[in-house]
């Protein structure tokens, strides 16, 4: 049979003129010969789809198609906008005609549909006078799944007809069009789909359900207004579409139609554009796929950021018929719900929106894509000290996993707190209230998460507290049972029996007016069950912006506030494909601390060593467990067990909670799912039950890992890997052995039920028995006609998932056969098909047993997914193990892959509780640097290593103080020596460090390099160094480059001094600063003098460890006397140096630290590496001169004014000690010694 003709894919300048002739065609055959309208066939296909498995897939988008063409009758004029009767496809009691046999699209790639195949070849004349199903005139006939691209046979003349007149004509107008329902005509030019010409679409026109216009503040994005009289003119399933689309207008509606999902009007223009869907003929934008490619399709919509919402049958054609009996007047057409709306960050990864590829779960993004509510109060300040006067109800959701994070916190007027959450969780959707959200709170979530998508709800969609209460303790969720709840939800209430039952603690009611605004969400998402089931509450308490105790300092995580994770390369951005090019540092994407450390195998533990990294531990065991773990991977042949073990491990985590989703008795009763009719439904059953074996594989590998494990390797294990493989690690090989002996897990992958092992189930038992005699009995059947006609090739044969649907004699045989009792069906080759009313009795037999034995099946799958959950507790605590497990190997395998290329990598000494802080590097590497994938600078040839110390020296603390020392230190020394009474100085670095340097001289990666491996120590991870020594940091700050937040109102310098005043807010002595090159955003003198005052504040009042790069020359003067500050520069050499051309220099960076002041930043070095002109460079160095000129006098007039009112500051103080009673010998000596 030749195949019908595939078009190939139009570029986006091409679909409008096409379209237009294509509309212009398909109006002229309609006009000329109207299609004839039909109902739905009876649940069983008629003769015309008996036919040979060879011819069974019918050609739609490119599907053969072997279907004889039922007769037509009369139908009346199309209306405005025809539904299905130009060829798209129609409703679904065509779930009922369209129960053939489709390739599954990970076999075949044909079942992706070329959405605008030419008609297919006509049927053989023998196949045209065979009996017709009679078909019943109705409205519905527009309603059948017929194929979206053809016309039946009876049609496909016209159509070649229409065709050619059309290419005669030339005309590109049509004025079939209705504008609103109103009768008068339009004119639709060639550029427009007709959906562009309705006005209630029109941009100036949309209002939302209620009538609010865009500009409106109650105006709801969600809902769309179409008019009545519009409505009044469309067919009934068109009706049925505008319906589901005024209530979901923010999303793209794949409409079931049969067995695909069907896009109209502007979704159809997304699928074009979005997934290249070819459009299909009709008198409006129109595309599809097929349903088992939901997964594909909707998760390419969900990468681009849009929401998707699918769009099931739920009543199948024999009970809409029904019910339209009862009902007179109602529109006759199957029911349709939406059963699911899926965005990045509610998709659950279930089995419809999956595919059939067993490794397509080891693809998906590892990390979580959080949903996040937020709700904000004002309170009153309790006094003037208080810091805070805004509070914040937060609630972050997985849905991956079905994992809460409750929160409230209160945060000060820079929403300190509220970044650094966002930072760490980096939500890819962030709902708020529309009303009480102030501004300062937007301007931060514009700054801060830009690629996020916001979305403002409504009052009436922030549900009550007293709402989310009853919801919660209803009997579908928790019921009114406090001590049933999660433990993280019952702790907000009060314990005090004396109240009230379910009385919140007053500050724990904002967090429930949060959850108020999730539940909306996830009630129209229709997921709000699957989640809150799951009982995973966790109680998230942000990081202490607050000075803390040692002893609280110690047992708490160091603080990474937003603009550090990113400033530091230590995470990647959260940034959608469309946002990377405009980050402030693109590379950050691909080049961080996280991608480095990267070498786990799990998905879980990839999630885990991001949370690792924003927020490394402060304590001190925790950091020595990790440490000594990865001594022993290192040491031990434990690391290969365990690396090949967990390759393409699933995630189990998902996993777990996509079983739990299946094993609801909700899902399976009252979620429009388990009423939506799946054409593919034995496809889906395959999916939940591959998704349920992978499960119980992936934790048989790890039970067997952990047996191999203790009983090789118990005598060498640390403490923390005890914990994982024995002490923590529950036994579960009962369990699985459970599981494994439950039913026949390859019996289920091949047919898609999961039944019961004989003798565990006796109503599945006798059920199987009856279908077993069904079966015996229309095999005694065949038989008997064999015996009968002496011929033993009779047989009976089906198509797809009926299999008696015929008796097929061969045709020698056939011509025998009376007219009376054999109802002819078809004929294929050498054979007839007929239909006998014994068979007919007999197969109907046979199909109830089969629904019988088939609920019994179903319910019992659901019951083995069921009791899985109930154990989930088992299996939590296997995945949070295998978690650590994966992130120390990765640890371990990061330390040999350093050392593979030749670069040290060893494990960090944190101290805790030292009197003085400290940091000791000794040949230090950059972490990013030497993993291979970062580009060196221009004639690097490879990495250089670094010394460093700050403060007080761990190893040697007798010894003279080194170069950095202040004159004060240097006198006081001299003065002991001479057996003055003077106290001694500690031998100590100054622990502030100025750095200078030639632009490109590593000032920069020098900083981010010791702030990095601060961040790796206390994670336990091993050093790039031969020496790393800490005392423990409670918080990094970082200020780096610069850049603006146009969107959030705030200039450059503004972002600047933002970063900066928490650093000099929150800041204590044992924390790591990192500021580079303060004060460039505005004028050169407001810079130096903000930036030589916060060195200062830095160095004397706070006195932690820092950097401070400037390359205001000023700022080192201004602070050469500090004796807390060093001053250091990055290490060059200088060829050809020349005064007056700067032209010919030659500058050699060896990105080595030194001591002493870089008076030149050589930037006309980097001009002419960035390949300015050489002219431009040589008139800039001119106007240098003249300004370095201006600026030594008065530098020179500024040293001596400096130089007096140092001495006359001294002479006063030596008059003061003169005249005091009891003067202070010490400082009269050190007086004397300065004034000398």
């Amino acid at each position: 049979m030749p195949r019908a003709k595939k078009t190939g894919s139009a570029t986006p300048a091409d679909v409008p003129l096409r379209r237009s002739r294509r509309i212009m065609e398909k109006l002229r055959c309609l006009q000329s010969n109207p299609p004839p309208a039909t109902s739905s066939d009876d649940e069983l296909p008629d003769e015309n789809f008996a036919s040979s498995s060879a011819s069974t897939t019918r050609k739609r988008r490119g599907q053969a198609c072997d279907k004889a063409a039922p007769k037509a009758k009369k139908a009346t004029k199309p209306k405005a906008e025809p539904s299905n009767t130009s060829g798209a496809s129609g409703d679904g009691d065509d779930s009922d005609i369209e129960m053939l046999e489709v390739k599954d699209e990970s076999t075949d790639t044909s079942s992706e549909m070329s959405c605008d195949p030419g008609p297919s070849s006509s049927t053989t004349k023998k196949s045209k006078k065979s009996k017709k199903v009679k078909r019943e005139t109705s409205e519905e006939g527009s309603d059948r799944s017929i194929s979206s691209s053809d016309f039946v046979s009876d049609k496909r003349k016209v159509v070649k007809k229409s065709k050619a007149s059309a290419r005669t004509r030339g005309s590109r107008d049509i004025n079939s069009a209705r504008n609103t329902g109103h009768s008068q005509k339009v004119t639709l030019q060639a550029e427009q789909y007709i959906h562009e010409t309705f006005e209630f679409l029109k941009p100036s026109q949309v209002k939302d359900a209620d009538g609010h216009s865009p500009g409106d503040d109650y105006y709801n994005s969600k809902t769309l207004y179409i008019p009545d009289e519009f409505m009044e003119n469309q067919t009934p399933s068109m009706r049925q579409y505008w319906q589901i689309k005024s209530r979901n207008f923010d999303c793209v509606v794949c409409f079931r139609v049969g067995k695909f999902y069907e896009l109209y009007h502007s979704d159809a223009v997304i699928g074009f554009e979005a997934l290249n869907l070819t459009p299909i003929k009709a008198p409006y934008a129109h595309c599809g796929f097929p349903e088992v490619s939901f997964g594909k399709y909707s998760g390419m919509l969900i990468n681009r950021g849009y929401n998707v919402a699918r769009i099931e049958q739920t009543e199948r054609g024999d009970a809409r018929d029904r019910r339209c009996d009862a009902n007179k007047g109602e529109d006759k057409v199957v029911l349709r719900e939406v059963c699911q709306i899926v965005s990045a960050a509610t998709r659950t990864h279930t089995a419809y929106d999956g595919d059939n590829n067993i490794d397509s779960a080891l693809t998906h993004e590892p990390h979580p894509q959080y949903l996040m509510m937020i709700f904000e109060e004002k309170v009153e300040k309790k006094k003037d000290g208080d810091k805070y006067d805004t509070r914040y109800g937060v609630v972050l959701l997985d849905a991956s996993t079905a994992e809460f994070r409750v929160s409230q916190f209160g945060d000060d007027e820079c929403r300190s707190v509220l970044r650094t959450v966002c930072a760490h969780f980096q939500p890819c959707h962030i709902l708020y209230p529309r009303f009480g959200t102030e501004a300062a709170t937007l301007s931060v979530l514009n700054s801060t998460m830009s690629a996020a998508k916001k979305e403002s709800l409504l009052p009436m969609e922030c549900k009550s507290v007293d709402y989310v209460i009853q919801k919660l303790s209803g009997d579908k969720f928790y019921s009114a049972d406090l001590g049933k709840w999660p433990l993280h939800l019952e702790c907000l209430f009060d314990p005090d029996p004396d109240t009230p039952a379910f009385e919140l603690l007053p500050e724990n009611k904002i967090i429930f007016k949060a959850l108020g605004g999730m539940i909306s969400c996830l009630e129209r998402c229709i997921i709000d069950v699957d989640m809150f089931l799951m009982k995973k509450f966790e109680t998230y308490t942000p990081p202490c912006l607050r000075k803390l105790s040692d002893e609280k300092r110690y047992q708490s995580s160091m603080v990474l506030d937003g603009a550090t994770l990113i400033n530091l390369h230590l995470v990647p951005p959260f940034a959608g494909a469309k946002a990377i090019p405009t980050l402030r540092d693109s590379t950050s994407a691909t080049h961080s601390l996280y991608a480095m450390l990267d070498y786990c195998k799990t998905p879980m533990g990839k999630r885990l060593l991001r949370s690792w990294i924003c927020s490394p531990s402060c304590n001190a065991d925790t950091i020595d467990q990790r440490r000594r773990a990865v001594q022993i991977l290192l040491t031990e042949p434990i690391l290969e067990l365990i690396q090949k073990a967990l390759t393409k491990m699933p995630d189990l985590e998902r996993l777990v909670q996509k079983i739990h989703s299946n094993g609801l008795r909700y899902r399976a009763t009252e979620h429009p799912d388990s009423r939506a009719t799946f054409f593919f439904a034995e496809t889906f059953t395959k999916r939940k039950i591959r998704d349920f074996i992978a499960a119980l594989d992936g934790f048989k590998r790890i039970t067997e890992l952990a047996t191999e494990v203790n009983d090789k390797y118990k005598i060498v294990l640390s403490a923390l890997l005890r914990e994982c493989f024995e002490t923590k690690f529950p036994d579960v090989q009962e369990d699985l052995d459970h599981f494994a002996q439950a039913f026949d897990h390859e019996a289920a992958l091949r047919t898609g039920v999961v039944a019961p092992r004989e003798g565990v189930v006796e109503e599945y038992d006798a059920a199987a028995e009856v279908v077993k005699d069904r079966e015996a009995e229309i095999q005694a059947y065949v038989e008997r006609e064999q015996e009968q006609w002496s011929c033993d090739k009779i047989r009976v044969g089906g198509a797809g998932k009926w299999k008696y649907l015929f008796i097929e004699f061969p045709e020698d045989v056939a011509d025998k056969l009376p007219s009376d009792g054999y109802r002819f069906k078809t004929k294929v080759k050498n054979v007839k098909r007929y239909m006998t009313q014994e068979l007919e009795a007999l197969v109907s037999r046979f199909c109830d047993a089969e629904q019988v034995r088939d609920r019994e099946g179903a319910d019992f799958g659901r019951l083995v997914f069921a009791d899985f959950s109930d154990r989930k507790d088992k299996w939590d605590l296997i995945i949070e193990n295998v978690a650590i497990i994966d992130v120390l190997a990765s640890f371990a395998t990061y330390c040999l892959s350093c050392r593979e290329n030749n670069f040290p990598c060893n494990a960090a000494d944190v101290s805790f509780g030292a009197n003085e802080t400290f940091i000791k590097m000794t040949n230090g590497y950059h972490p990013l640097l030497i993993s291979g994938g970062a580009k060196l600078a221009k004639n690097t040839l490879k990495v250089v290593p670094n010394d460093l110390l700050m403060g007080r020296d761990p190893s040697d603390s007798d010894s003279e103080p080194v170069s950095g020392a202040s004159s004060l230190e240097r006198v006081s020394s001299a003065i002991s020596s001479e057996n003055v009474l003077i106290a001694p100085t500690a031998k100590v670095v100054p622990k502030v460090v100025c750095l200078t340097g030639p632009n490109m001289g590593g000032k920069s990666t020098l900083m981010r390099q010791v702030a990095m491996m601060v961040v790796m120590a206390q994670m336990g991870c091993p050093v790039p160094a031969d020496d790393f020594r800490i005392s423990v940091v409670d918080r990094i700050f970082s200020r780096i480059g610069a850049h603006d937040c146009s969107f959030a109102g705030q200039s450059t310098f503004y972002v600047e001094l933002s970063e900066t005043s928490t650093i000099l807010r929150h800041a204590t002595p044992n924390s790591f600063v990192v500021i580079d090159e303060l004060g460039r955003g505005t004028s050169t003198n407001d810079g130096t003098a903000i930036a030589a005052a916060v060195l200062r504040e830095i160095a004397n009042k706070i006195n932690c460890r820092a950097f401070f790069s400037t390359h205001y020359f000023a700022v080192c003067d201004m602070v050469a006397e500090n004796p807390n500050v060093r001053q250091a520069h990055m290490k060059f050499y200088v060829e050809n140096e020349d005064e007056d051309d700067p032209t010919n220099e030659d500058v050699t960076y060896l990105y080595k630290l030194v001591d002493g002041i870089c008076t030149k930043s050589y930037g006309f070095y980097a001009a002419k590496l960035a390949g300015m002109p050489l002219d431009l460079i040589r008139g800039a160095h001119a106007s240098h001169n003249l300004l370095e000129e201006q600026q030594s006098r008065f530098r020179e007039g500024m040293k001596k004014r400096l130089a007096v009112q140092r001495k006359v500051h001294k002479l006063q103080r030596l008059r003061r000690l003169c005249n005091s009673a009891d003067p202070d010998p010490n400082d009269l000596a050190q007086l004397i010694l300065m004034l000398l």
